[in-house]
Order: structure tokens, then sequence, then C-alpha cells
């Protein structure tokens, strides 16, 4: 295992504190991180010098982000491919429940499946990716129509879908956010009637918890 190197580590402990503030001064930086005042000085102007850190335009003695940091997510997230962690997650979940798991995304009133991994039984939900499922009628839509809404707290919870589409089904789902926040897909188990679905909903708010981190989402 690599060293950490203290004054990088310093640097971002820095940064990570304009997490919860916008603005910080010198002296609440050194309060927050436990630095003299003379190395938070020293730390800010390499930030600063960098485009890491900049001070306020209505407060020089306040500090602030730099367009540095702006630049460095956008490029994370335009790295970010939905498809390709969704499926990666939707894999994992079906190892641990051995059902049917779908990540969709909302287009219209159809919740479109993106990815997919399949049950190991013998009798199964057969999921397909570009399928389309009407939102009023399945978990997957019902956990991205609780997205569109302002009530953030209703979308944390997971969903139950009982053969509301007639098709013999029972699903449970769960929102995913994205960077900003935002609903931007949904994770689901789903199963035949005739087995029970509730004992999964742990493992799908975990995975809608893992594909929400991994598109950049952090949870407050």
């Amino acid at each position: 295992m690599t060293r950490a190197v203290p004054a990088v580590a310093r640097a971002l402990d820095i940064l990570e504190l304009f997490l919860g503030r916008p603005t910080l001064t010198a002296a609440e930086i050194a309060a927050g991180t436990g630095l003299p005042r003379s190395t938070v000085h020293e730390l800010m102007g390499t930030l600063i010098e960098r485009g890491y850190a900049a001070t306020d335009p209505g407060s020089p003695t306040r500090f602030r982000l730099g367009p540095q940091v702006l630049l460095l997510g956008s490029r994370f997230a335009d790295r970010l491919d939905l498809a390709r962690e969704a499926q990666s997650v939707a894999e994992a979940v079906a190892a641990e429940c051995g059902e049917t798991v779908q990540v969709a995304v909302l287009d219209g009133g159809f919740a479109v499946c993106v990815a997919k991994a399949d049950s190991t039984h013998a009798v199964r939900v057969v999921a397909a990716v570009g399928s389309r499922l009407p939102v009023r009628a399945s978990a997957l839509g019902q956990a991205l129509l609780a997205g569109l809404g302002t009530d953030t707290a209703a979308v944390e919870e997971v969903v139950f879908e009982h053969d509301e589409a007639g098709n013999d089904v029972r699903s449970v789902a769960a929102p995913v956010r994205d960077h900003n926040g935002r609903v931007v897909a949904a994770l689901g188990v789903t199963v035949p009637a005739t087995r029970p679905v509730e004992l999964w909903s742990p493992q799908v708010r975990k995975g809608a918890a893992e594909l929400s981190e991994r598109l950049g989402h952090q949870r407050s």
C-alpha cells in the first residue's frame, strides 16, 4: 500500500470543508482542520494559485472554491456511463438475491429498462434491455415518478408493486440519484407472484444507493 502524503491530505481536508459551507475564513479553516493558521495560509495560497480556491469577491478575507474544482467535477460527470454502472450494480444485486434485477429510466409514460440481470430460478421473470413498463403500473415507474415531486424524503424509500399490470409479478424498486441529487433512474427486483418480494427490500435499497454513489450522489 502506498504511503499517504501529509501535505496532500491537509489540502484535501481543507477542500472538503467547503462541502458544508460555501465560504470560509482562515480562522474557520484552522478550526475545522486543526491546522496552524500559518499552515492554512500557505496551503490556501497554493490552492488559489492552482485555481482550486479563490477569495470571495464580496469579502477578501473569506475563501471559496475555485473554477478548477468545477472543471474536475464536470470531467467526472462527463465520463459517467449510467448503463455501464447500472449493469454492474444490477449483477451484484442479482448475485445476492437470485432474482431478476432491472434498472430503468423515465421516458414519457414508461419506465425503460437500460440494464438487467436475470434470475437463477427455473421459474423466473424474463426482462430485456429496452423493454417498456407503464409507470403507473410498475414499481420502477412509481419510483421514477416519485422523483418528480418535491418531497425528497419520499423517494428515499422503496416502492412495491403487486401485480398491478396483471402480469403475475411482484416488484420492489428504489430511486437512483445523480451528482445533482436528481432522480435519474430506478433499480428494482421483480419476482413471480408466487414468491414474496418484500424480503429483497434491503438489497434494492443498498443497490440503489450504490448506483447513486457511482453517479456522484452524496447523501446529506
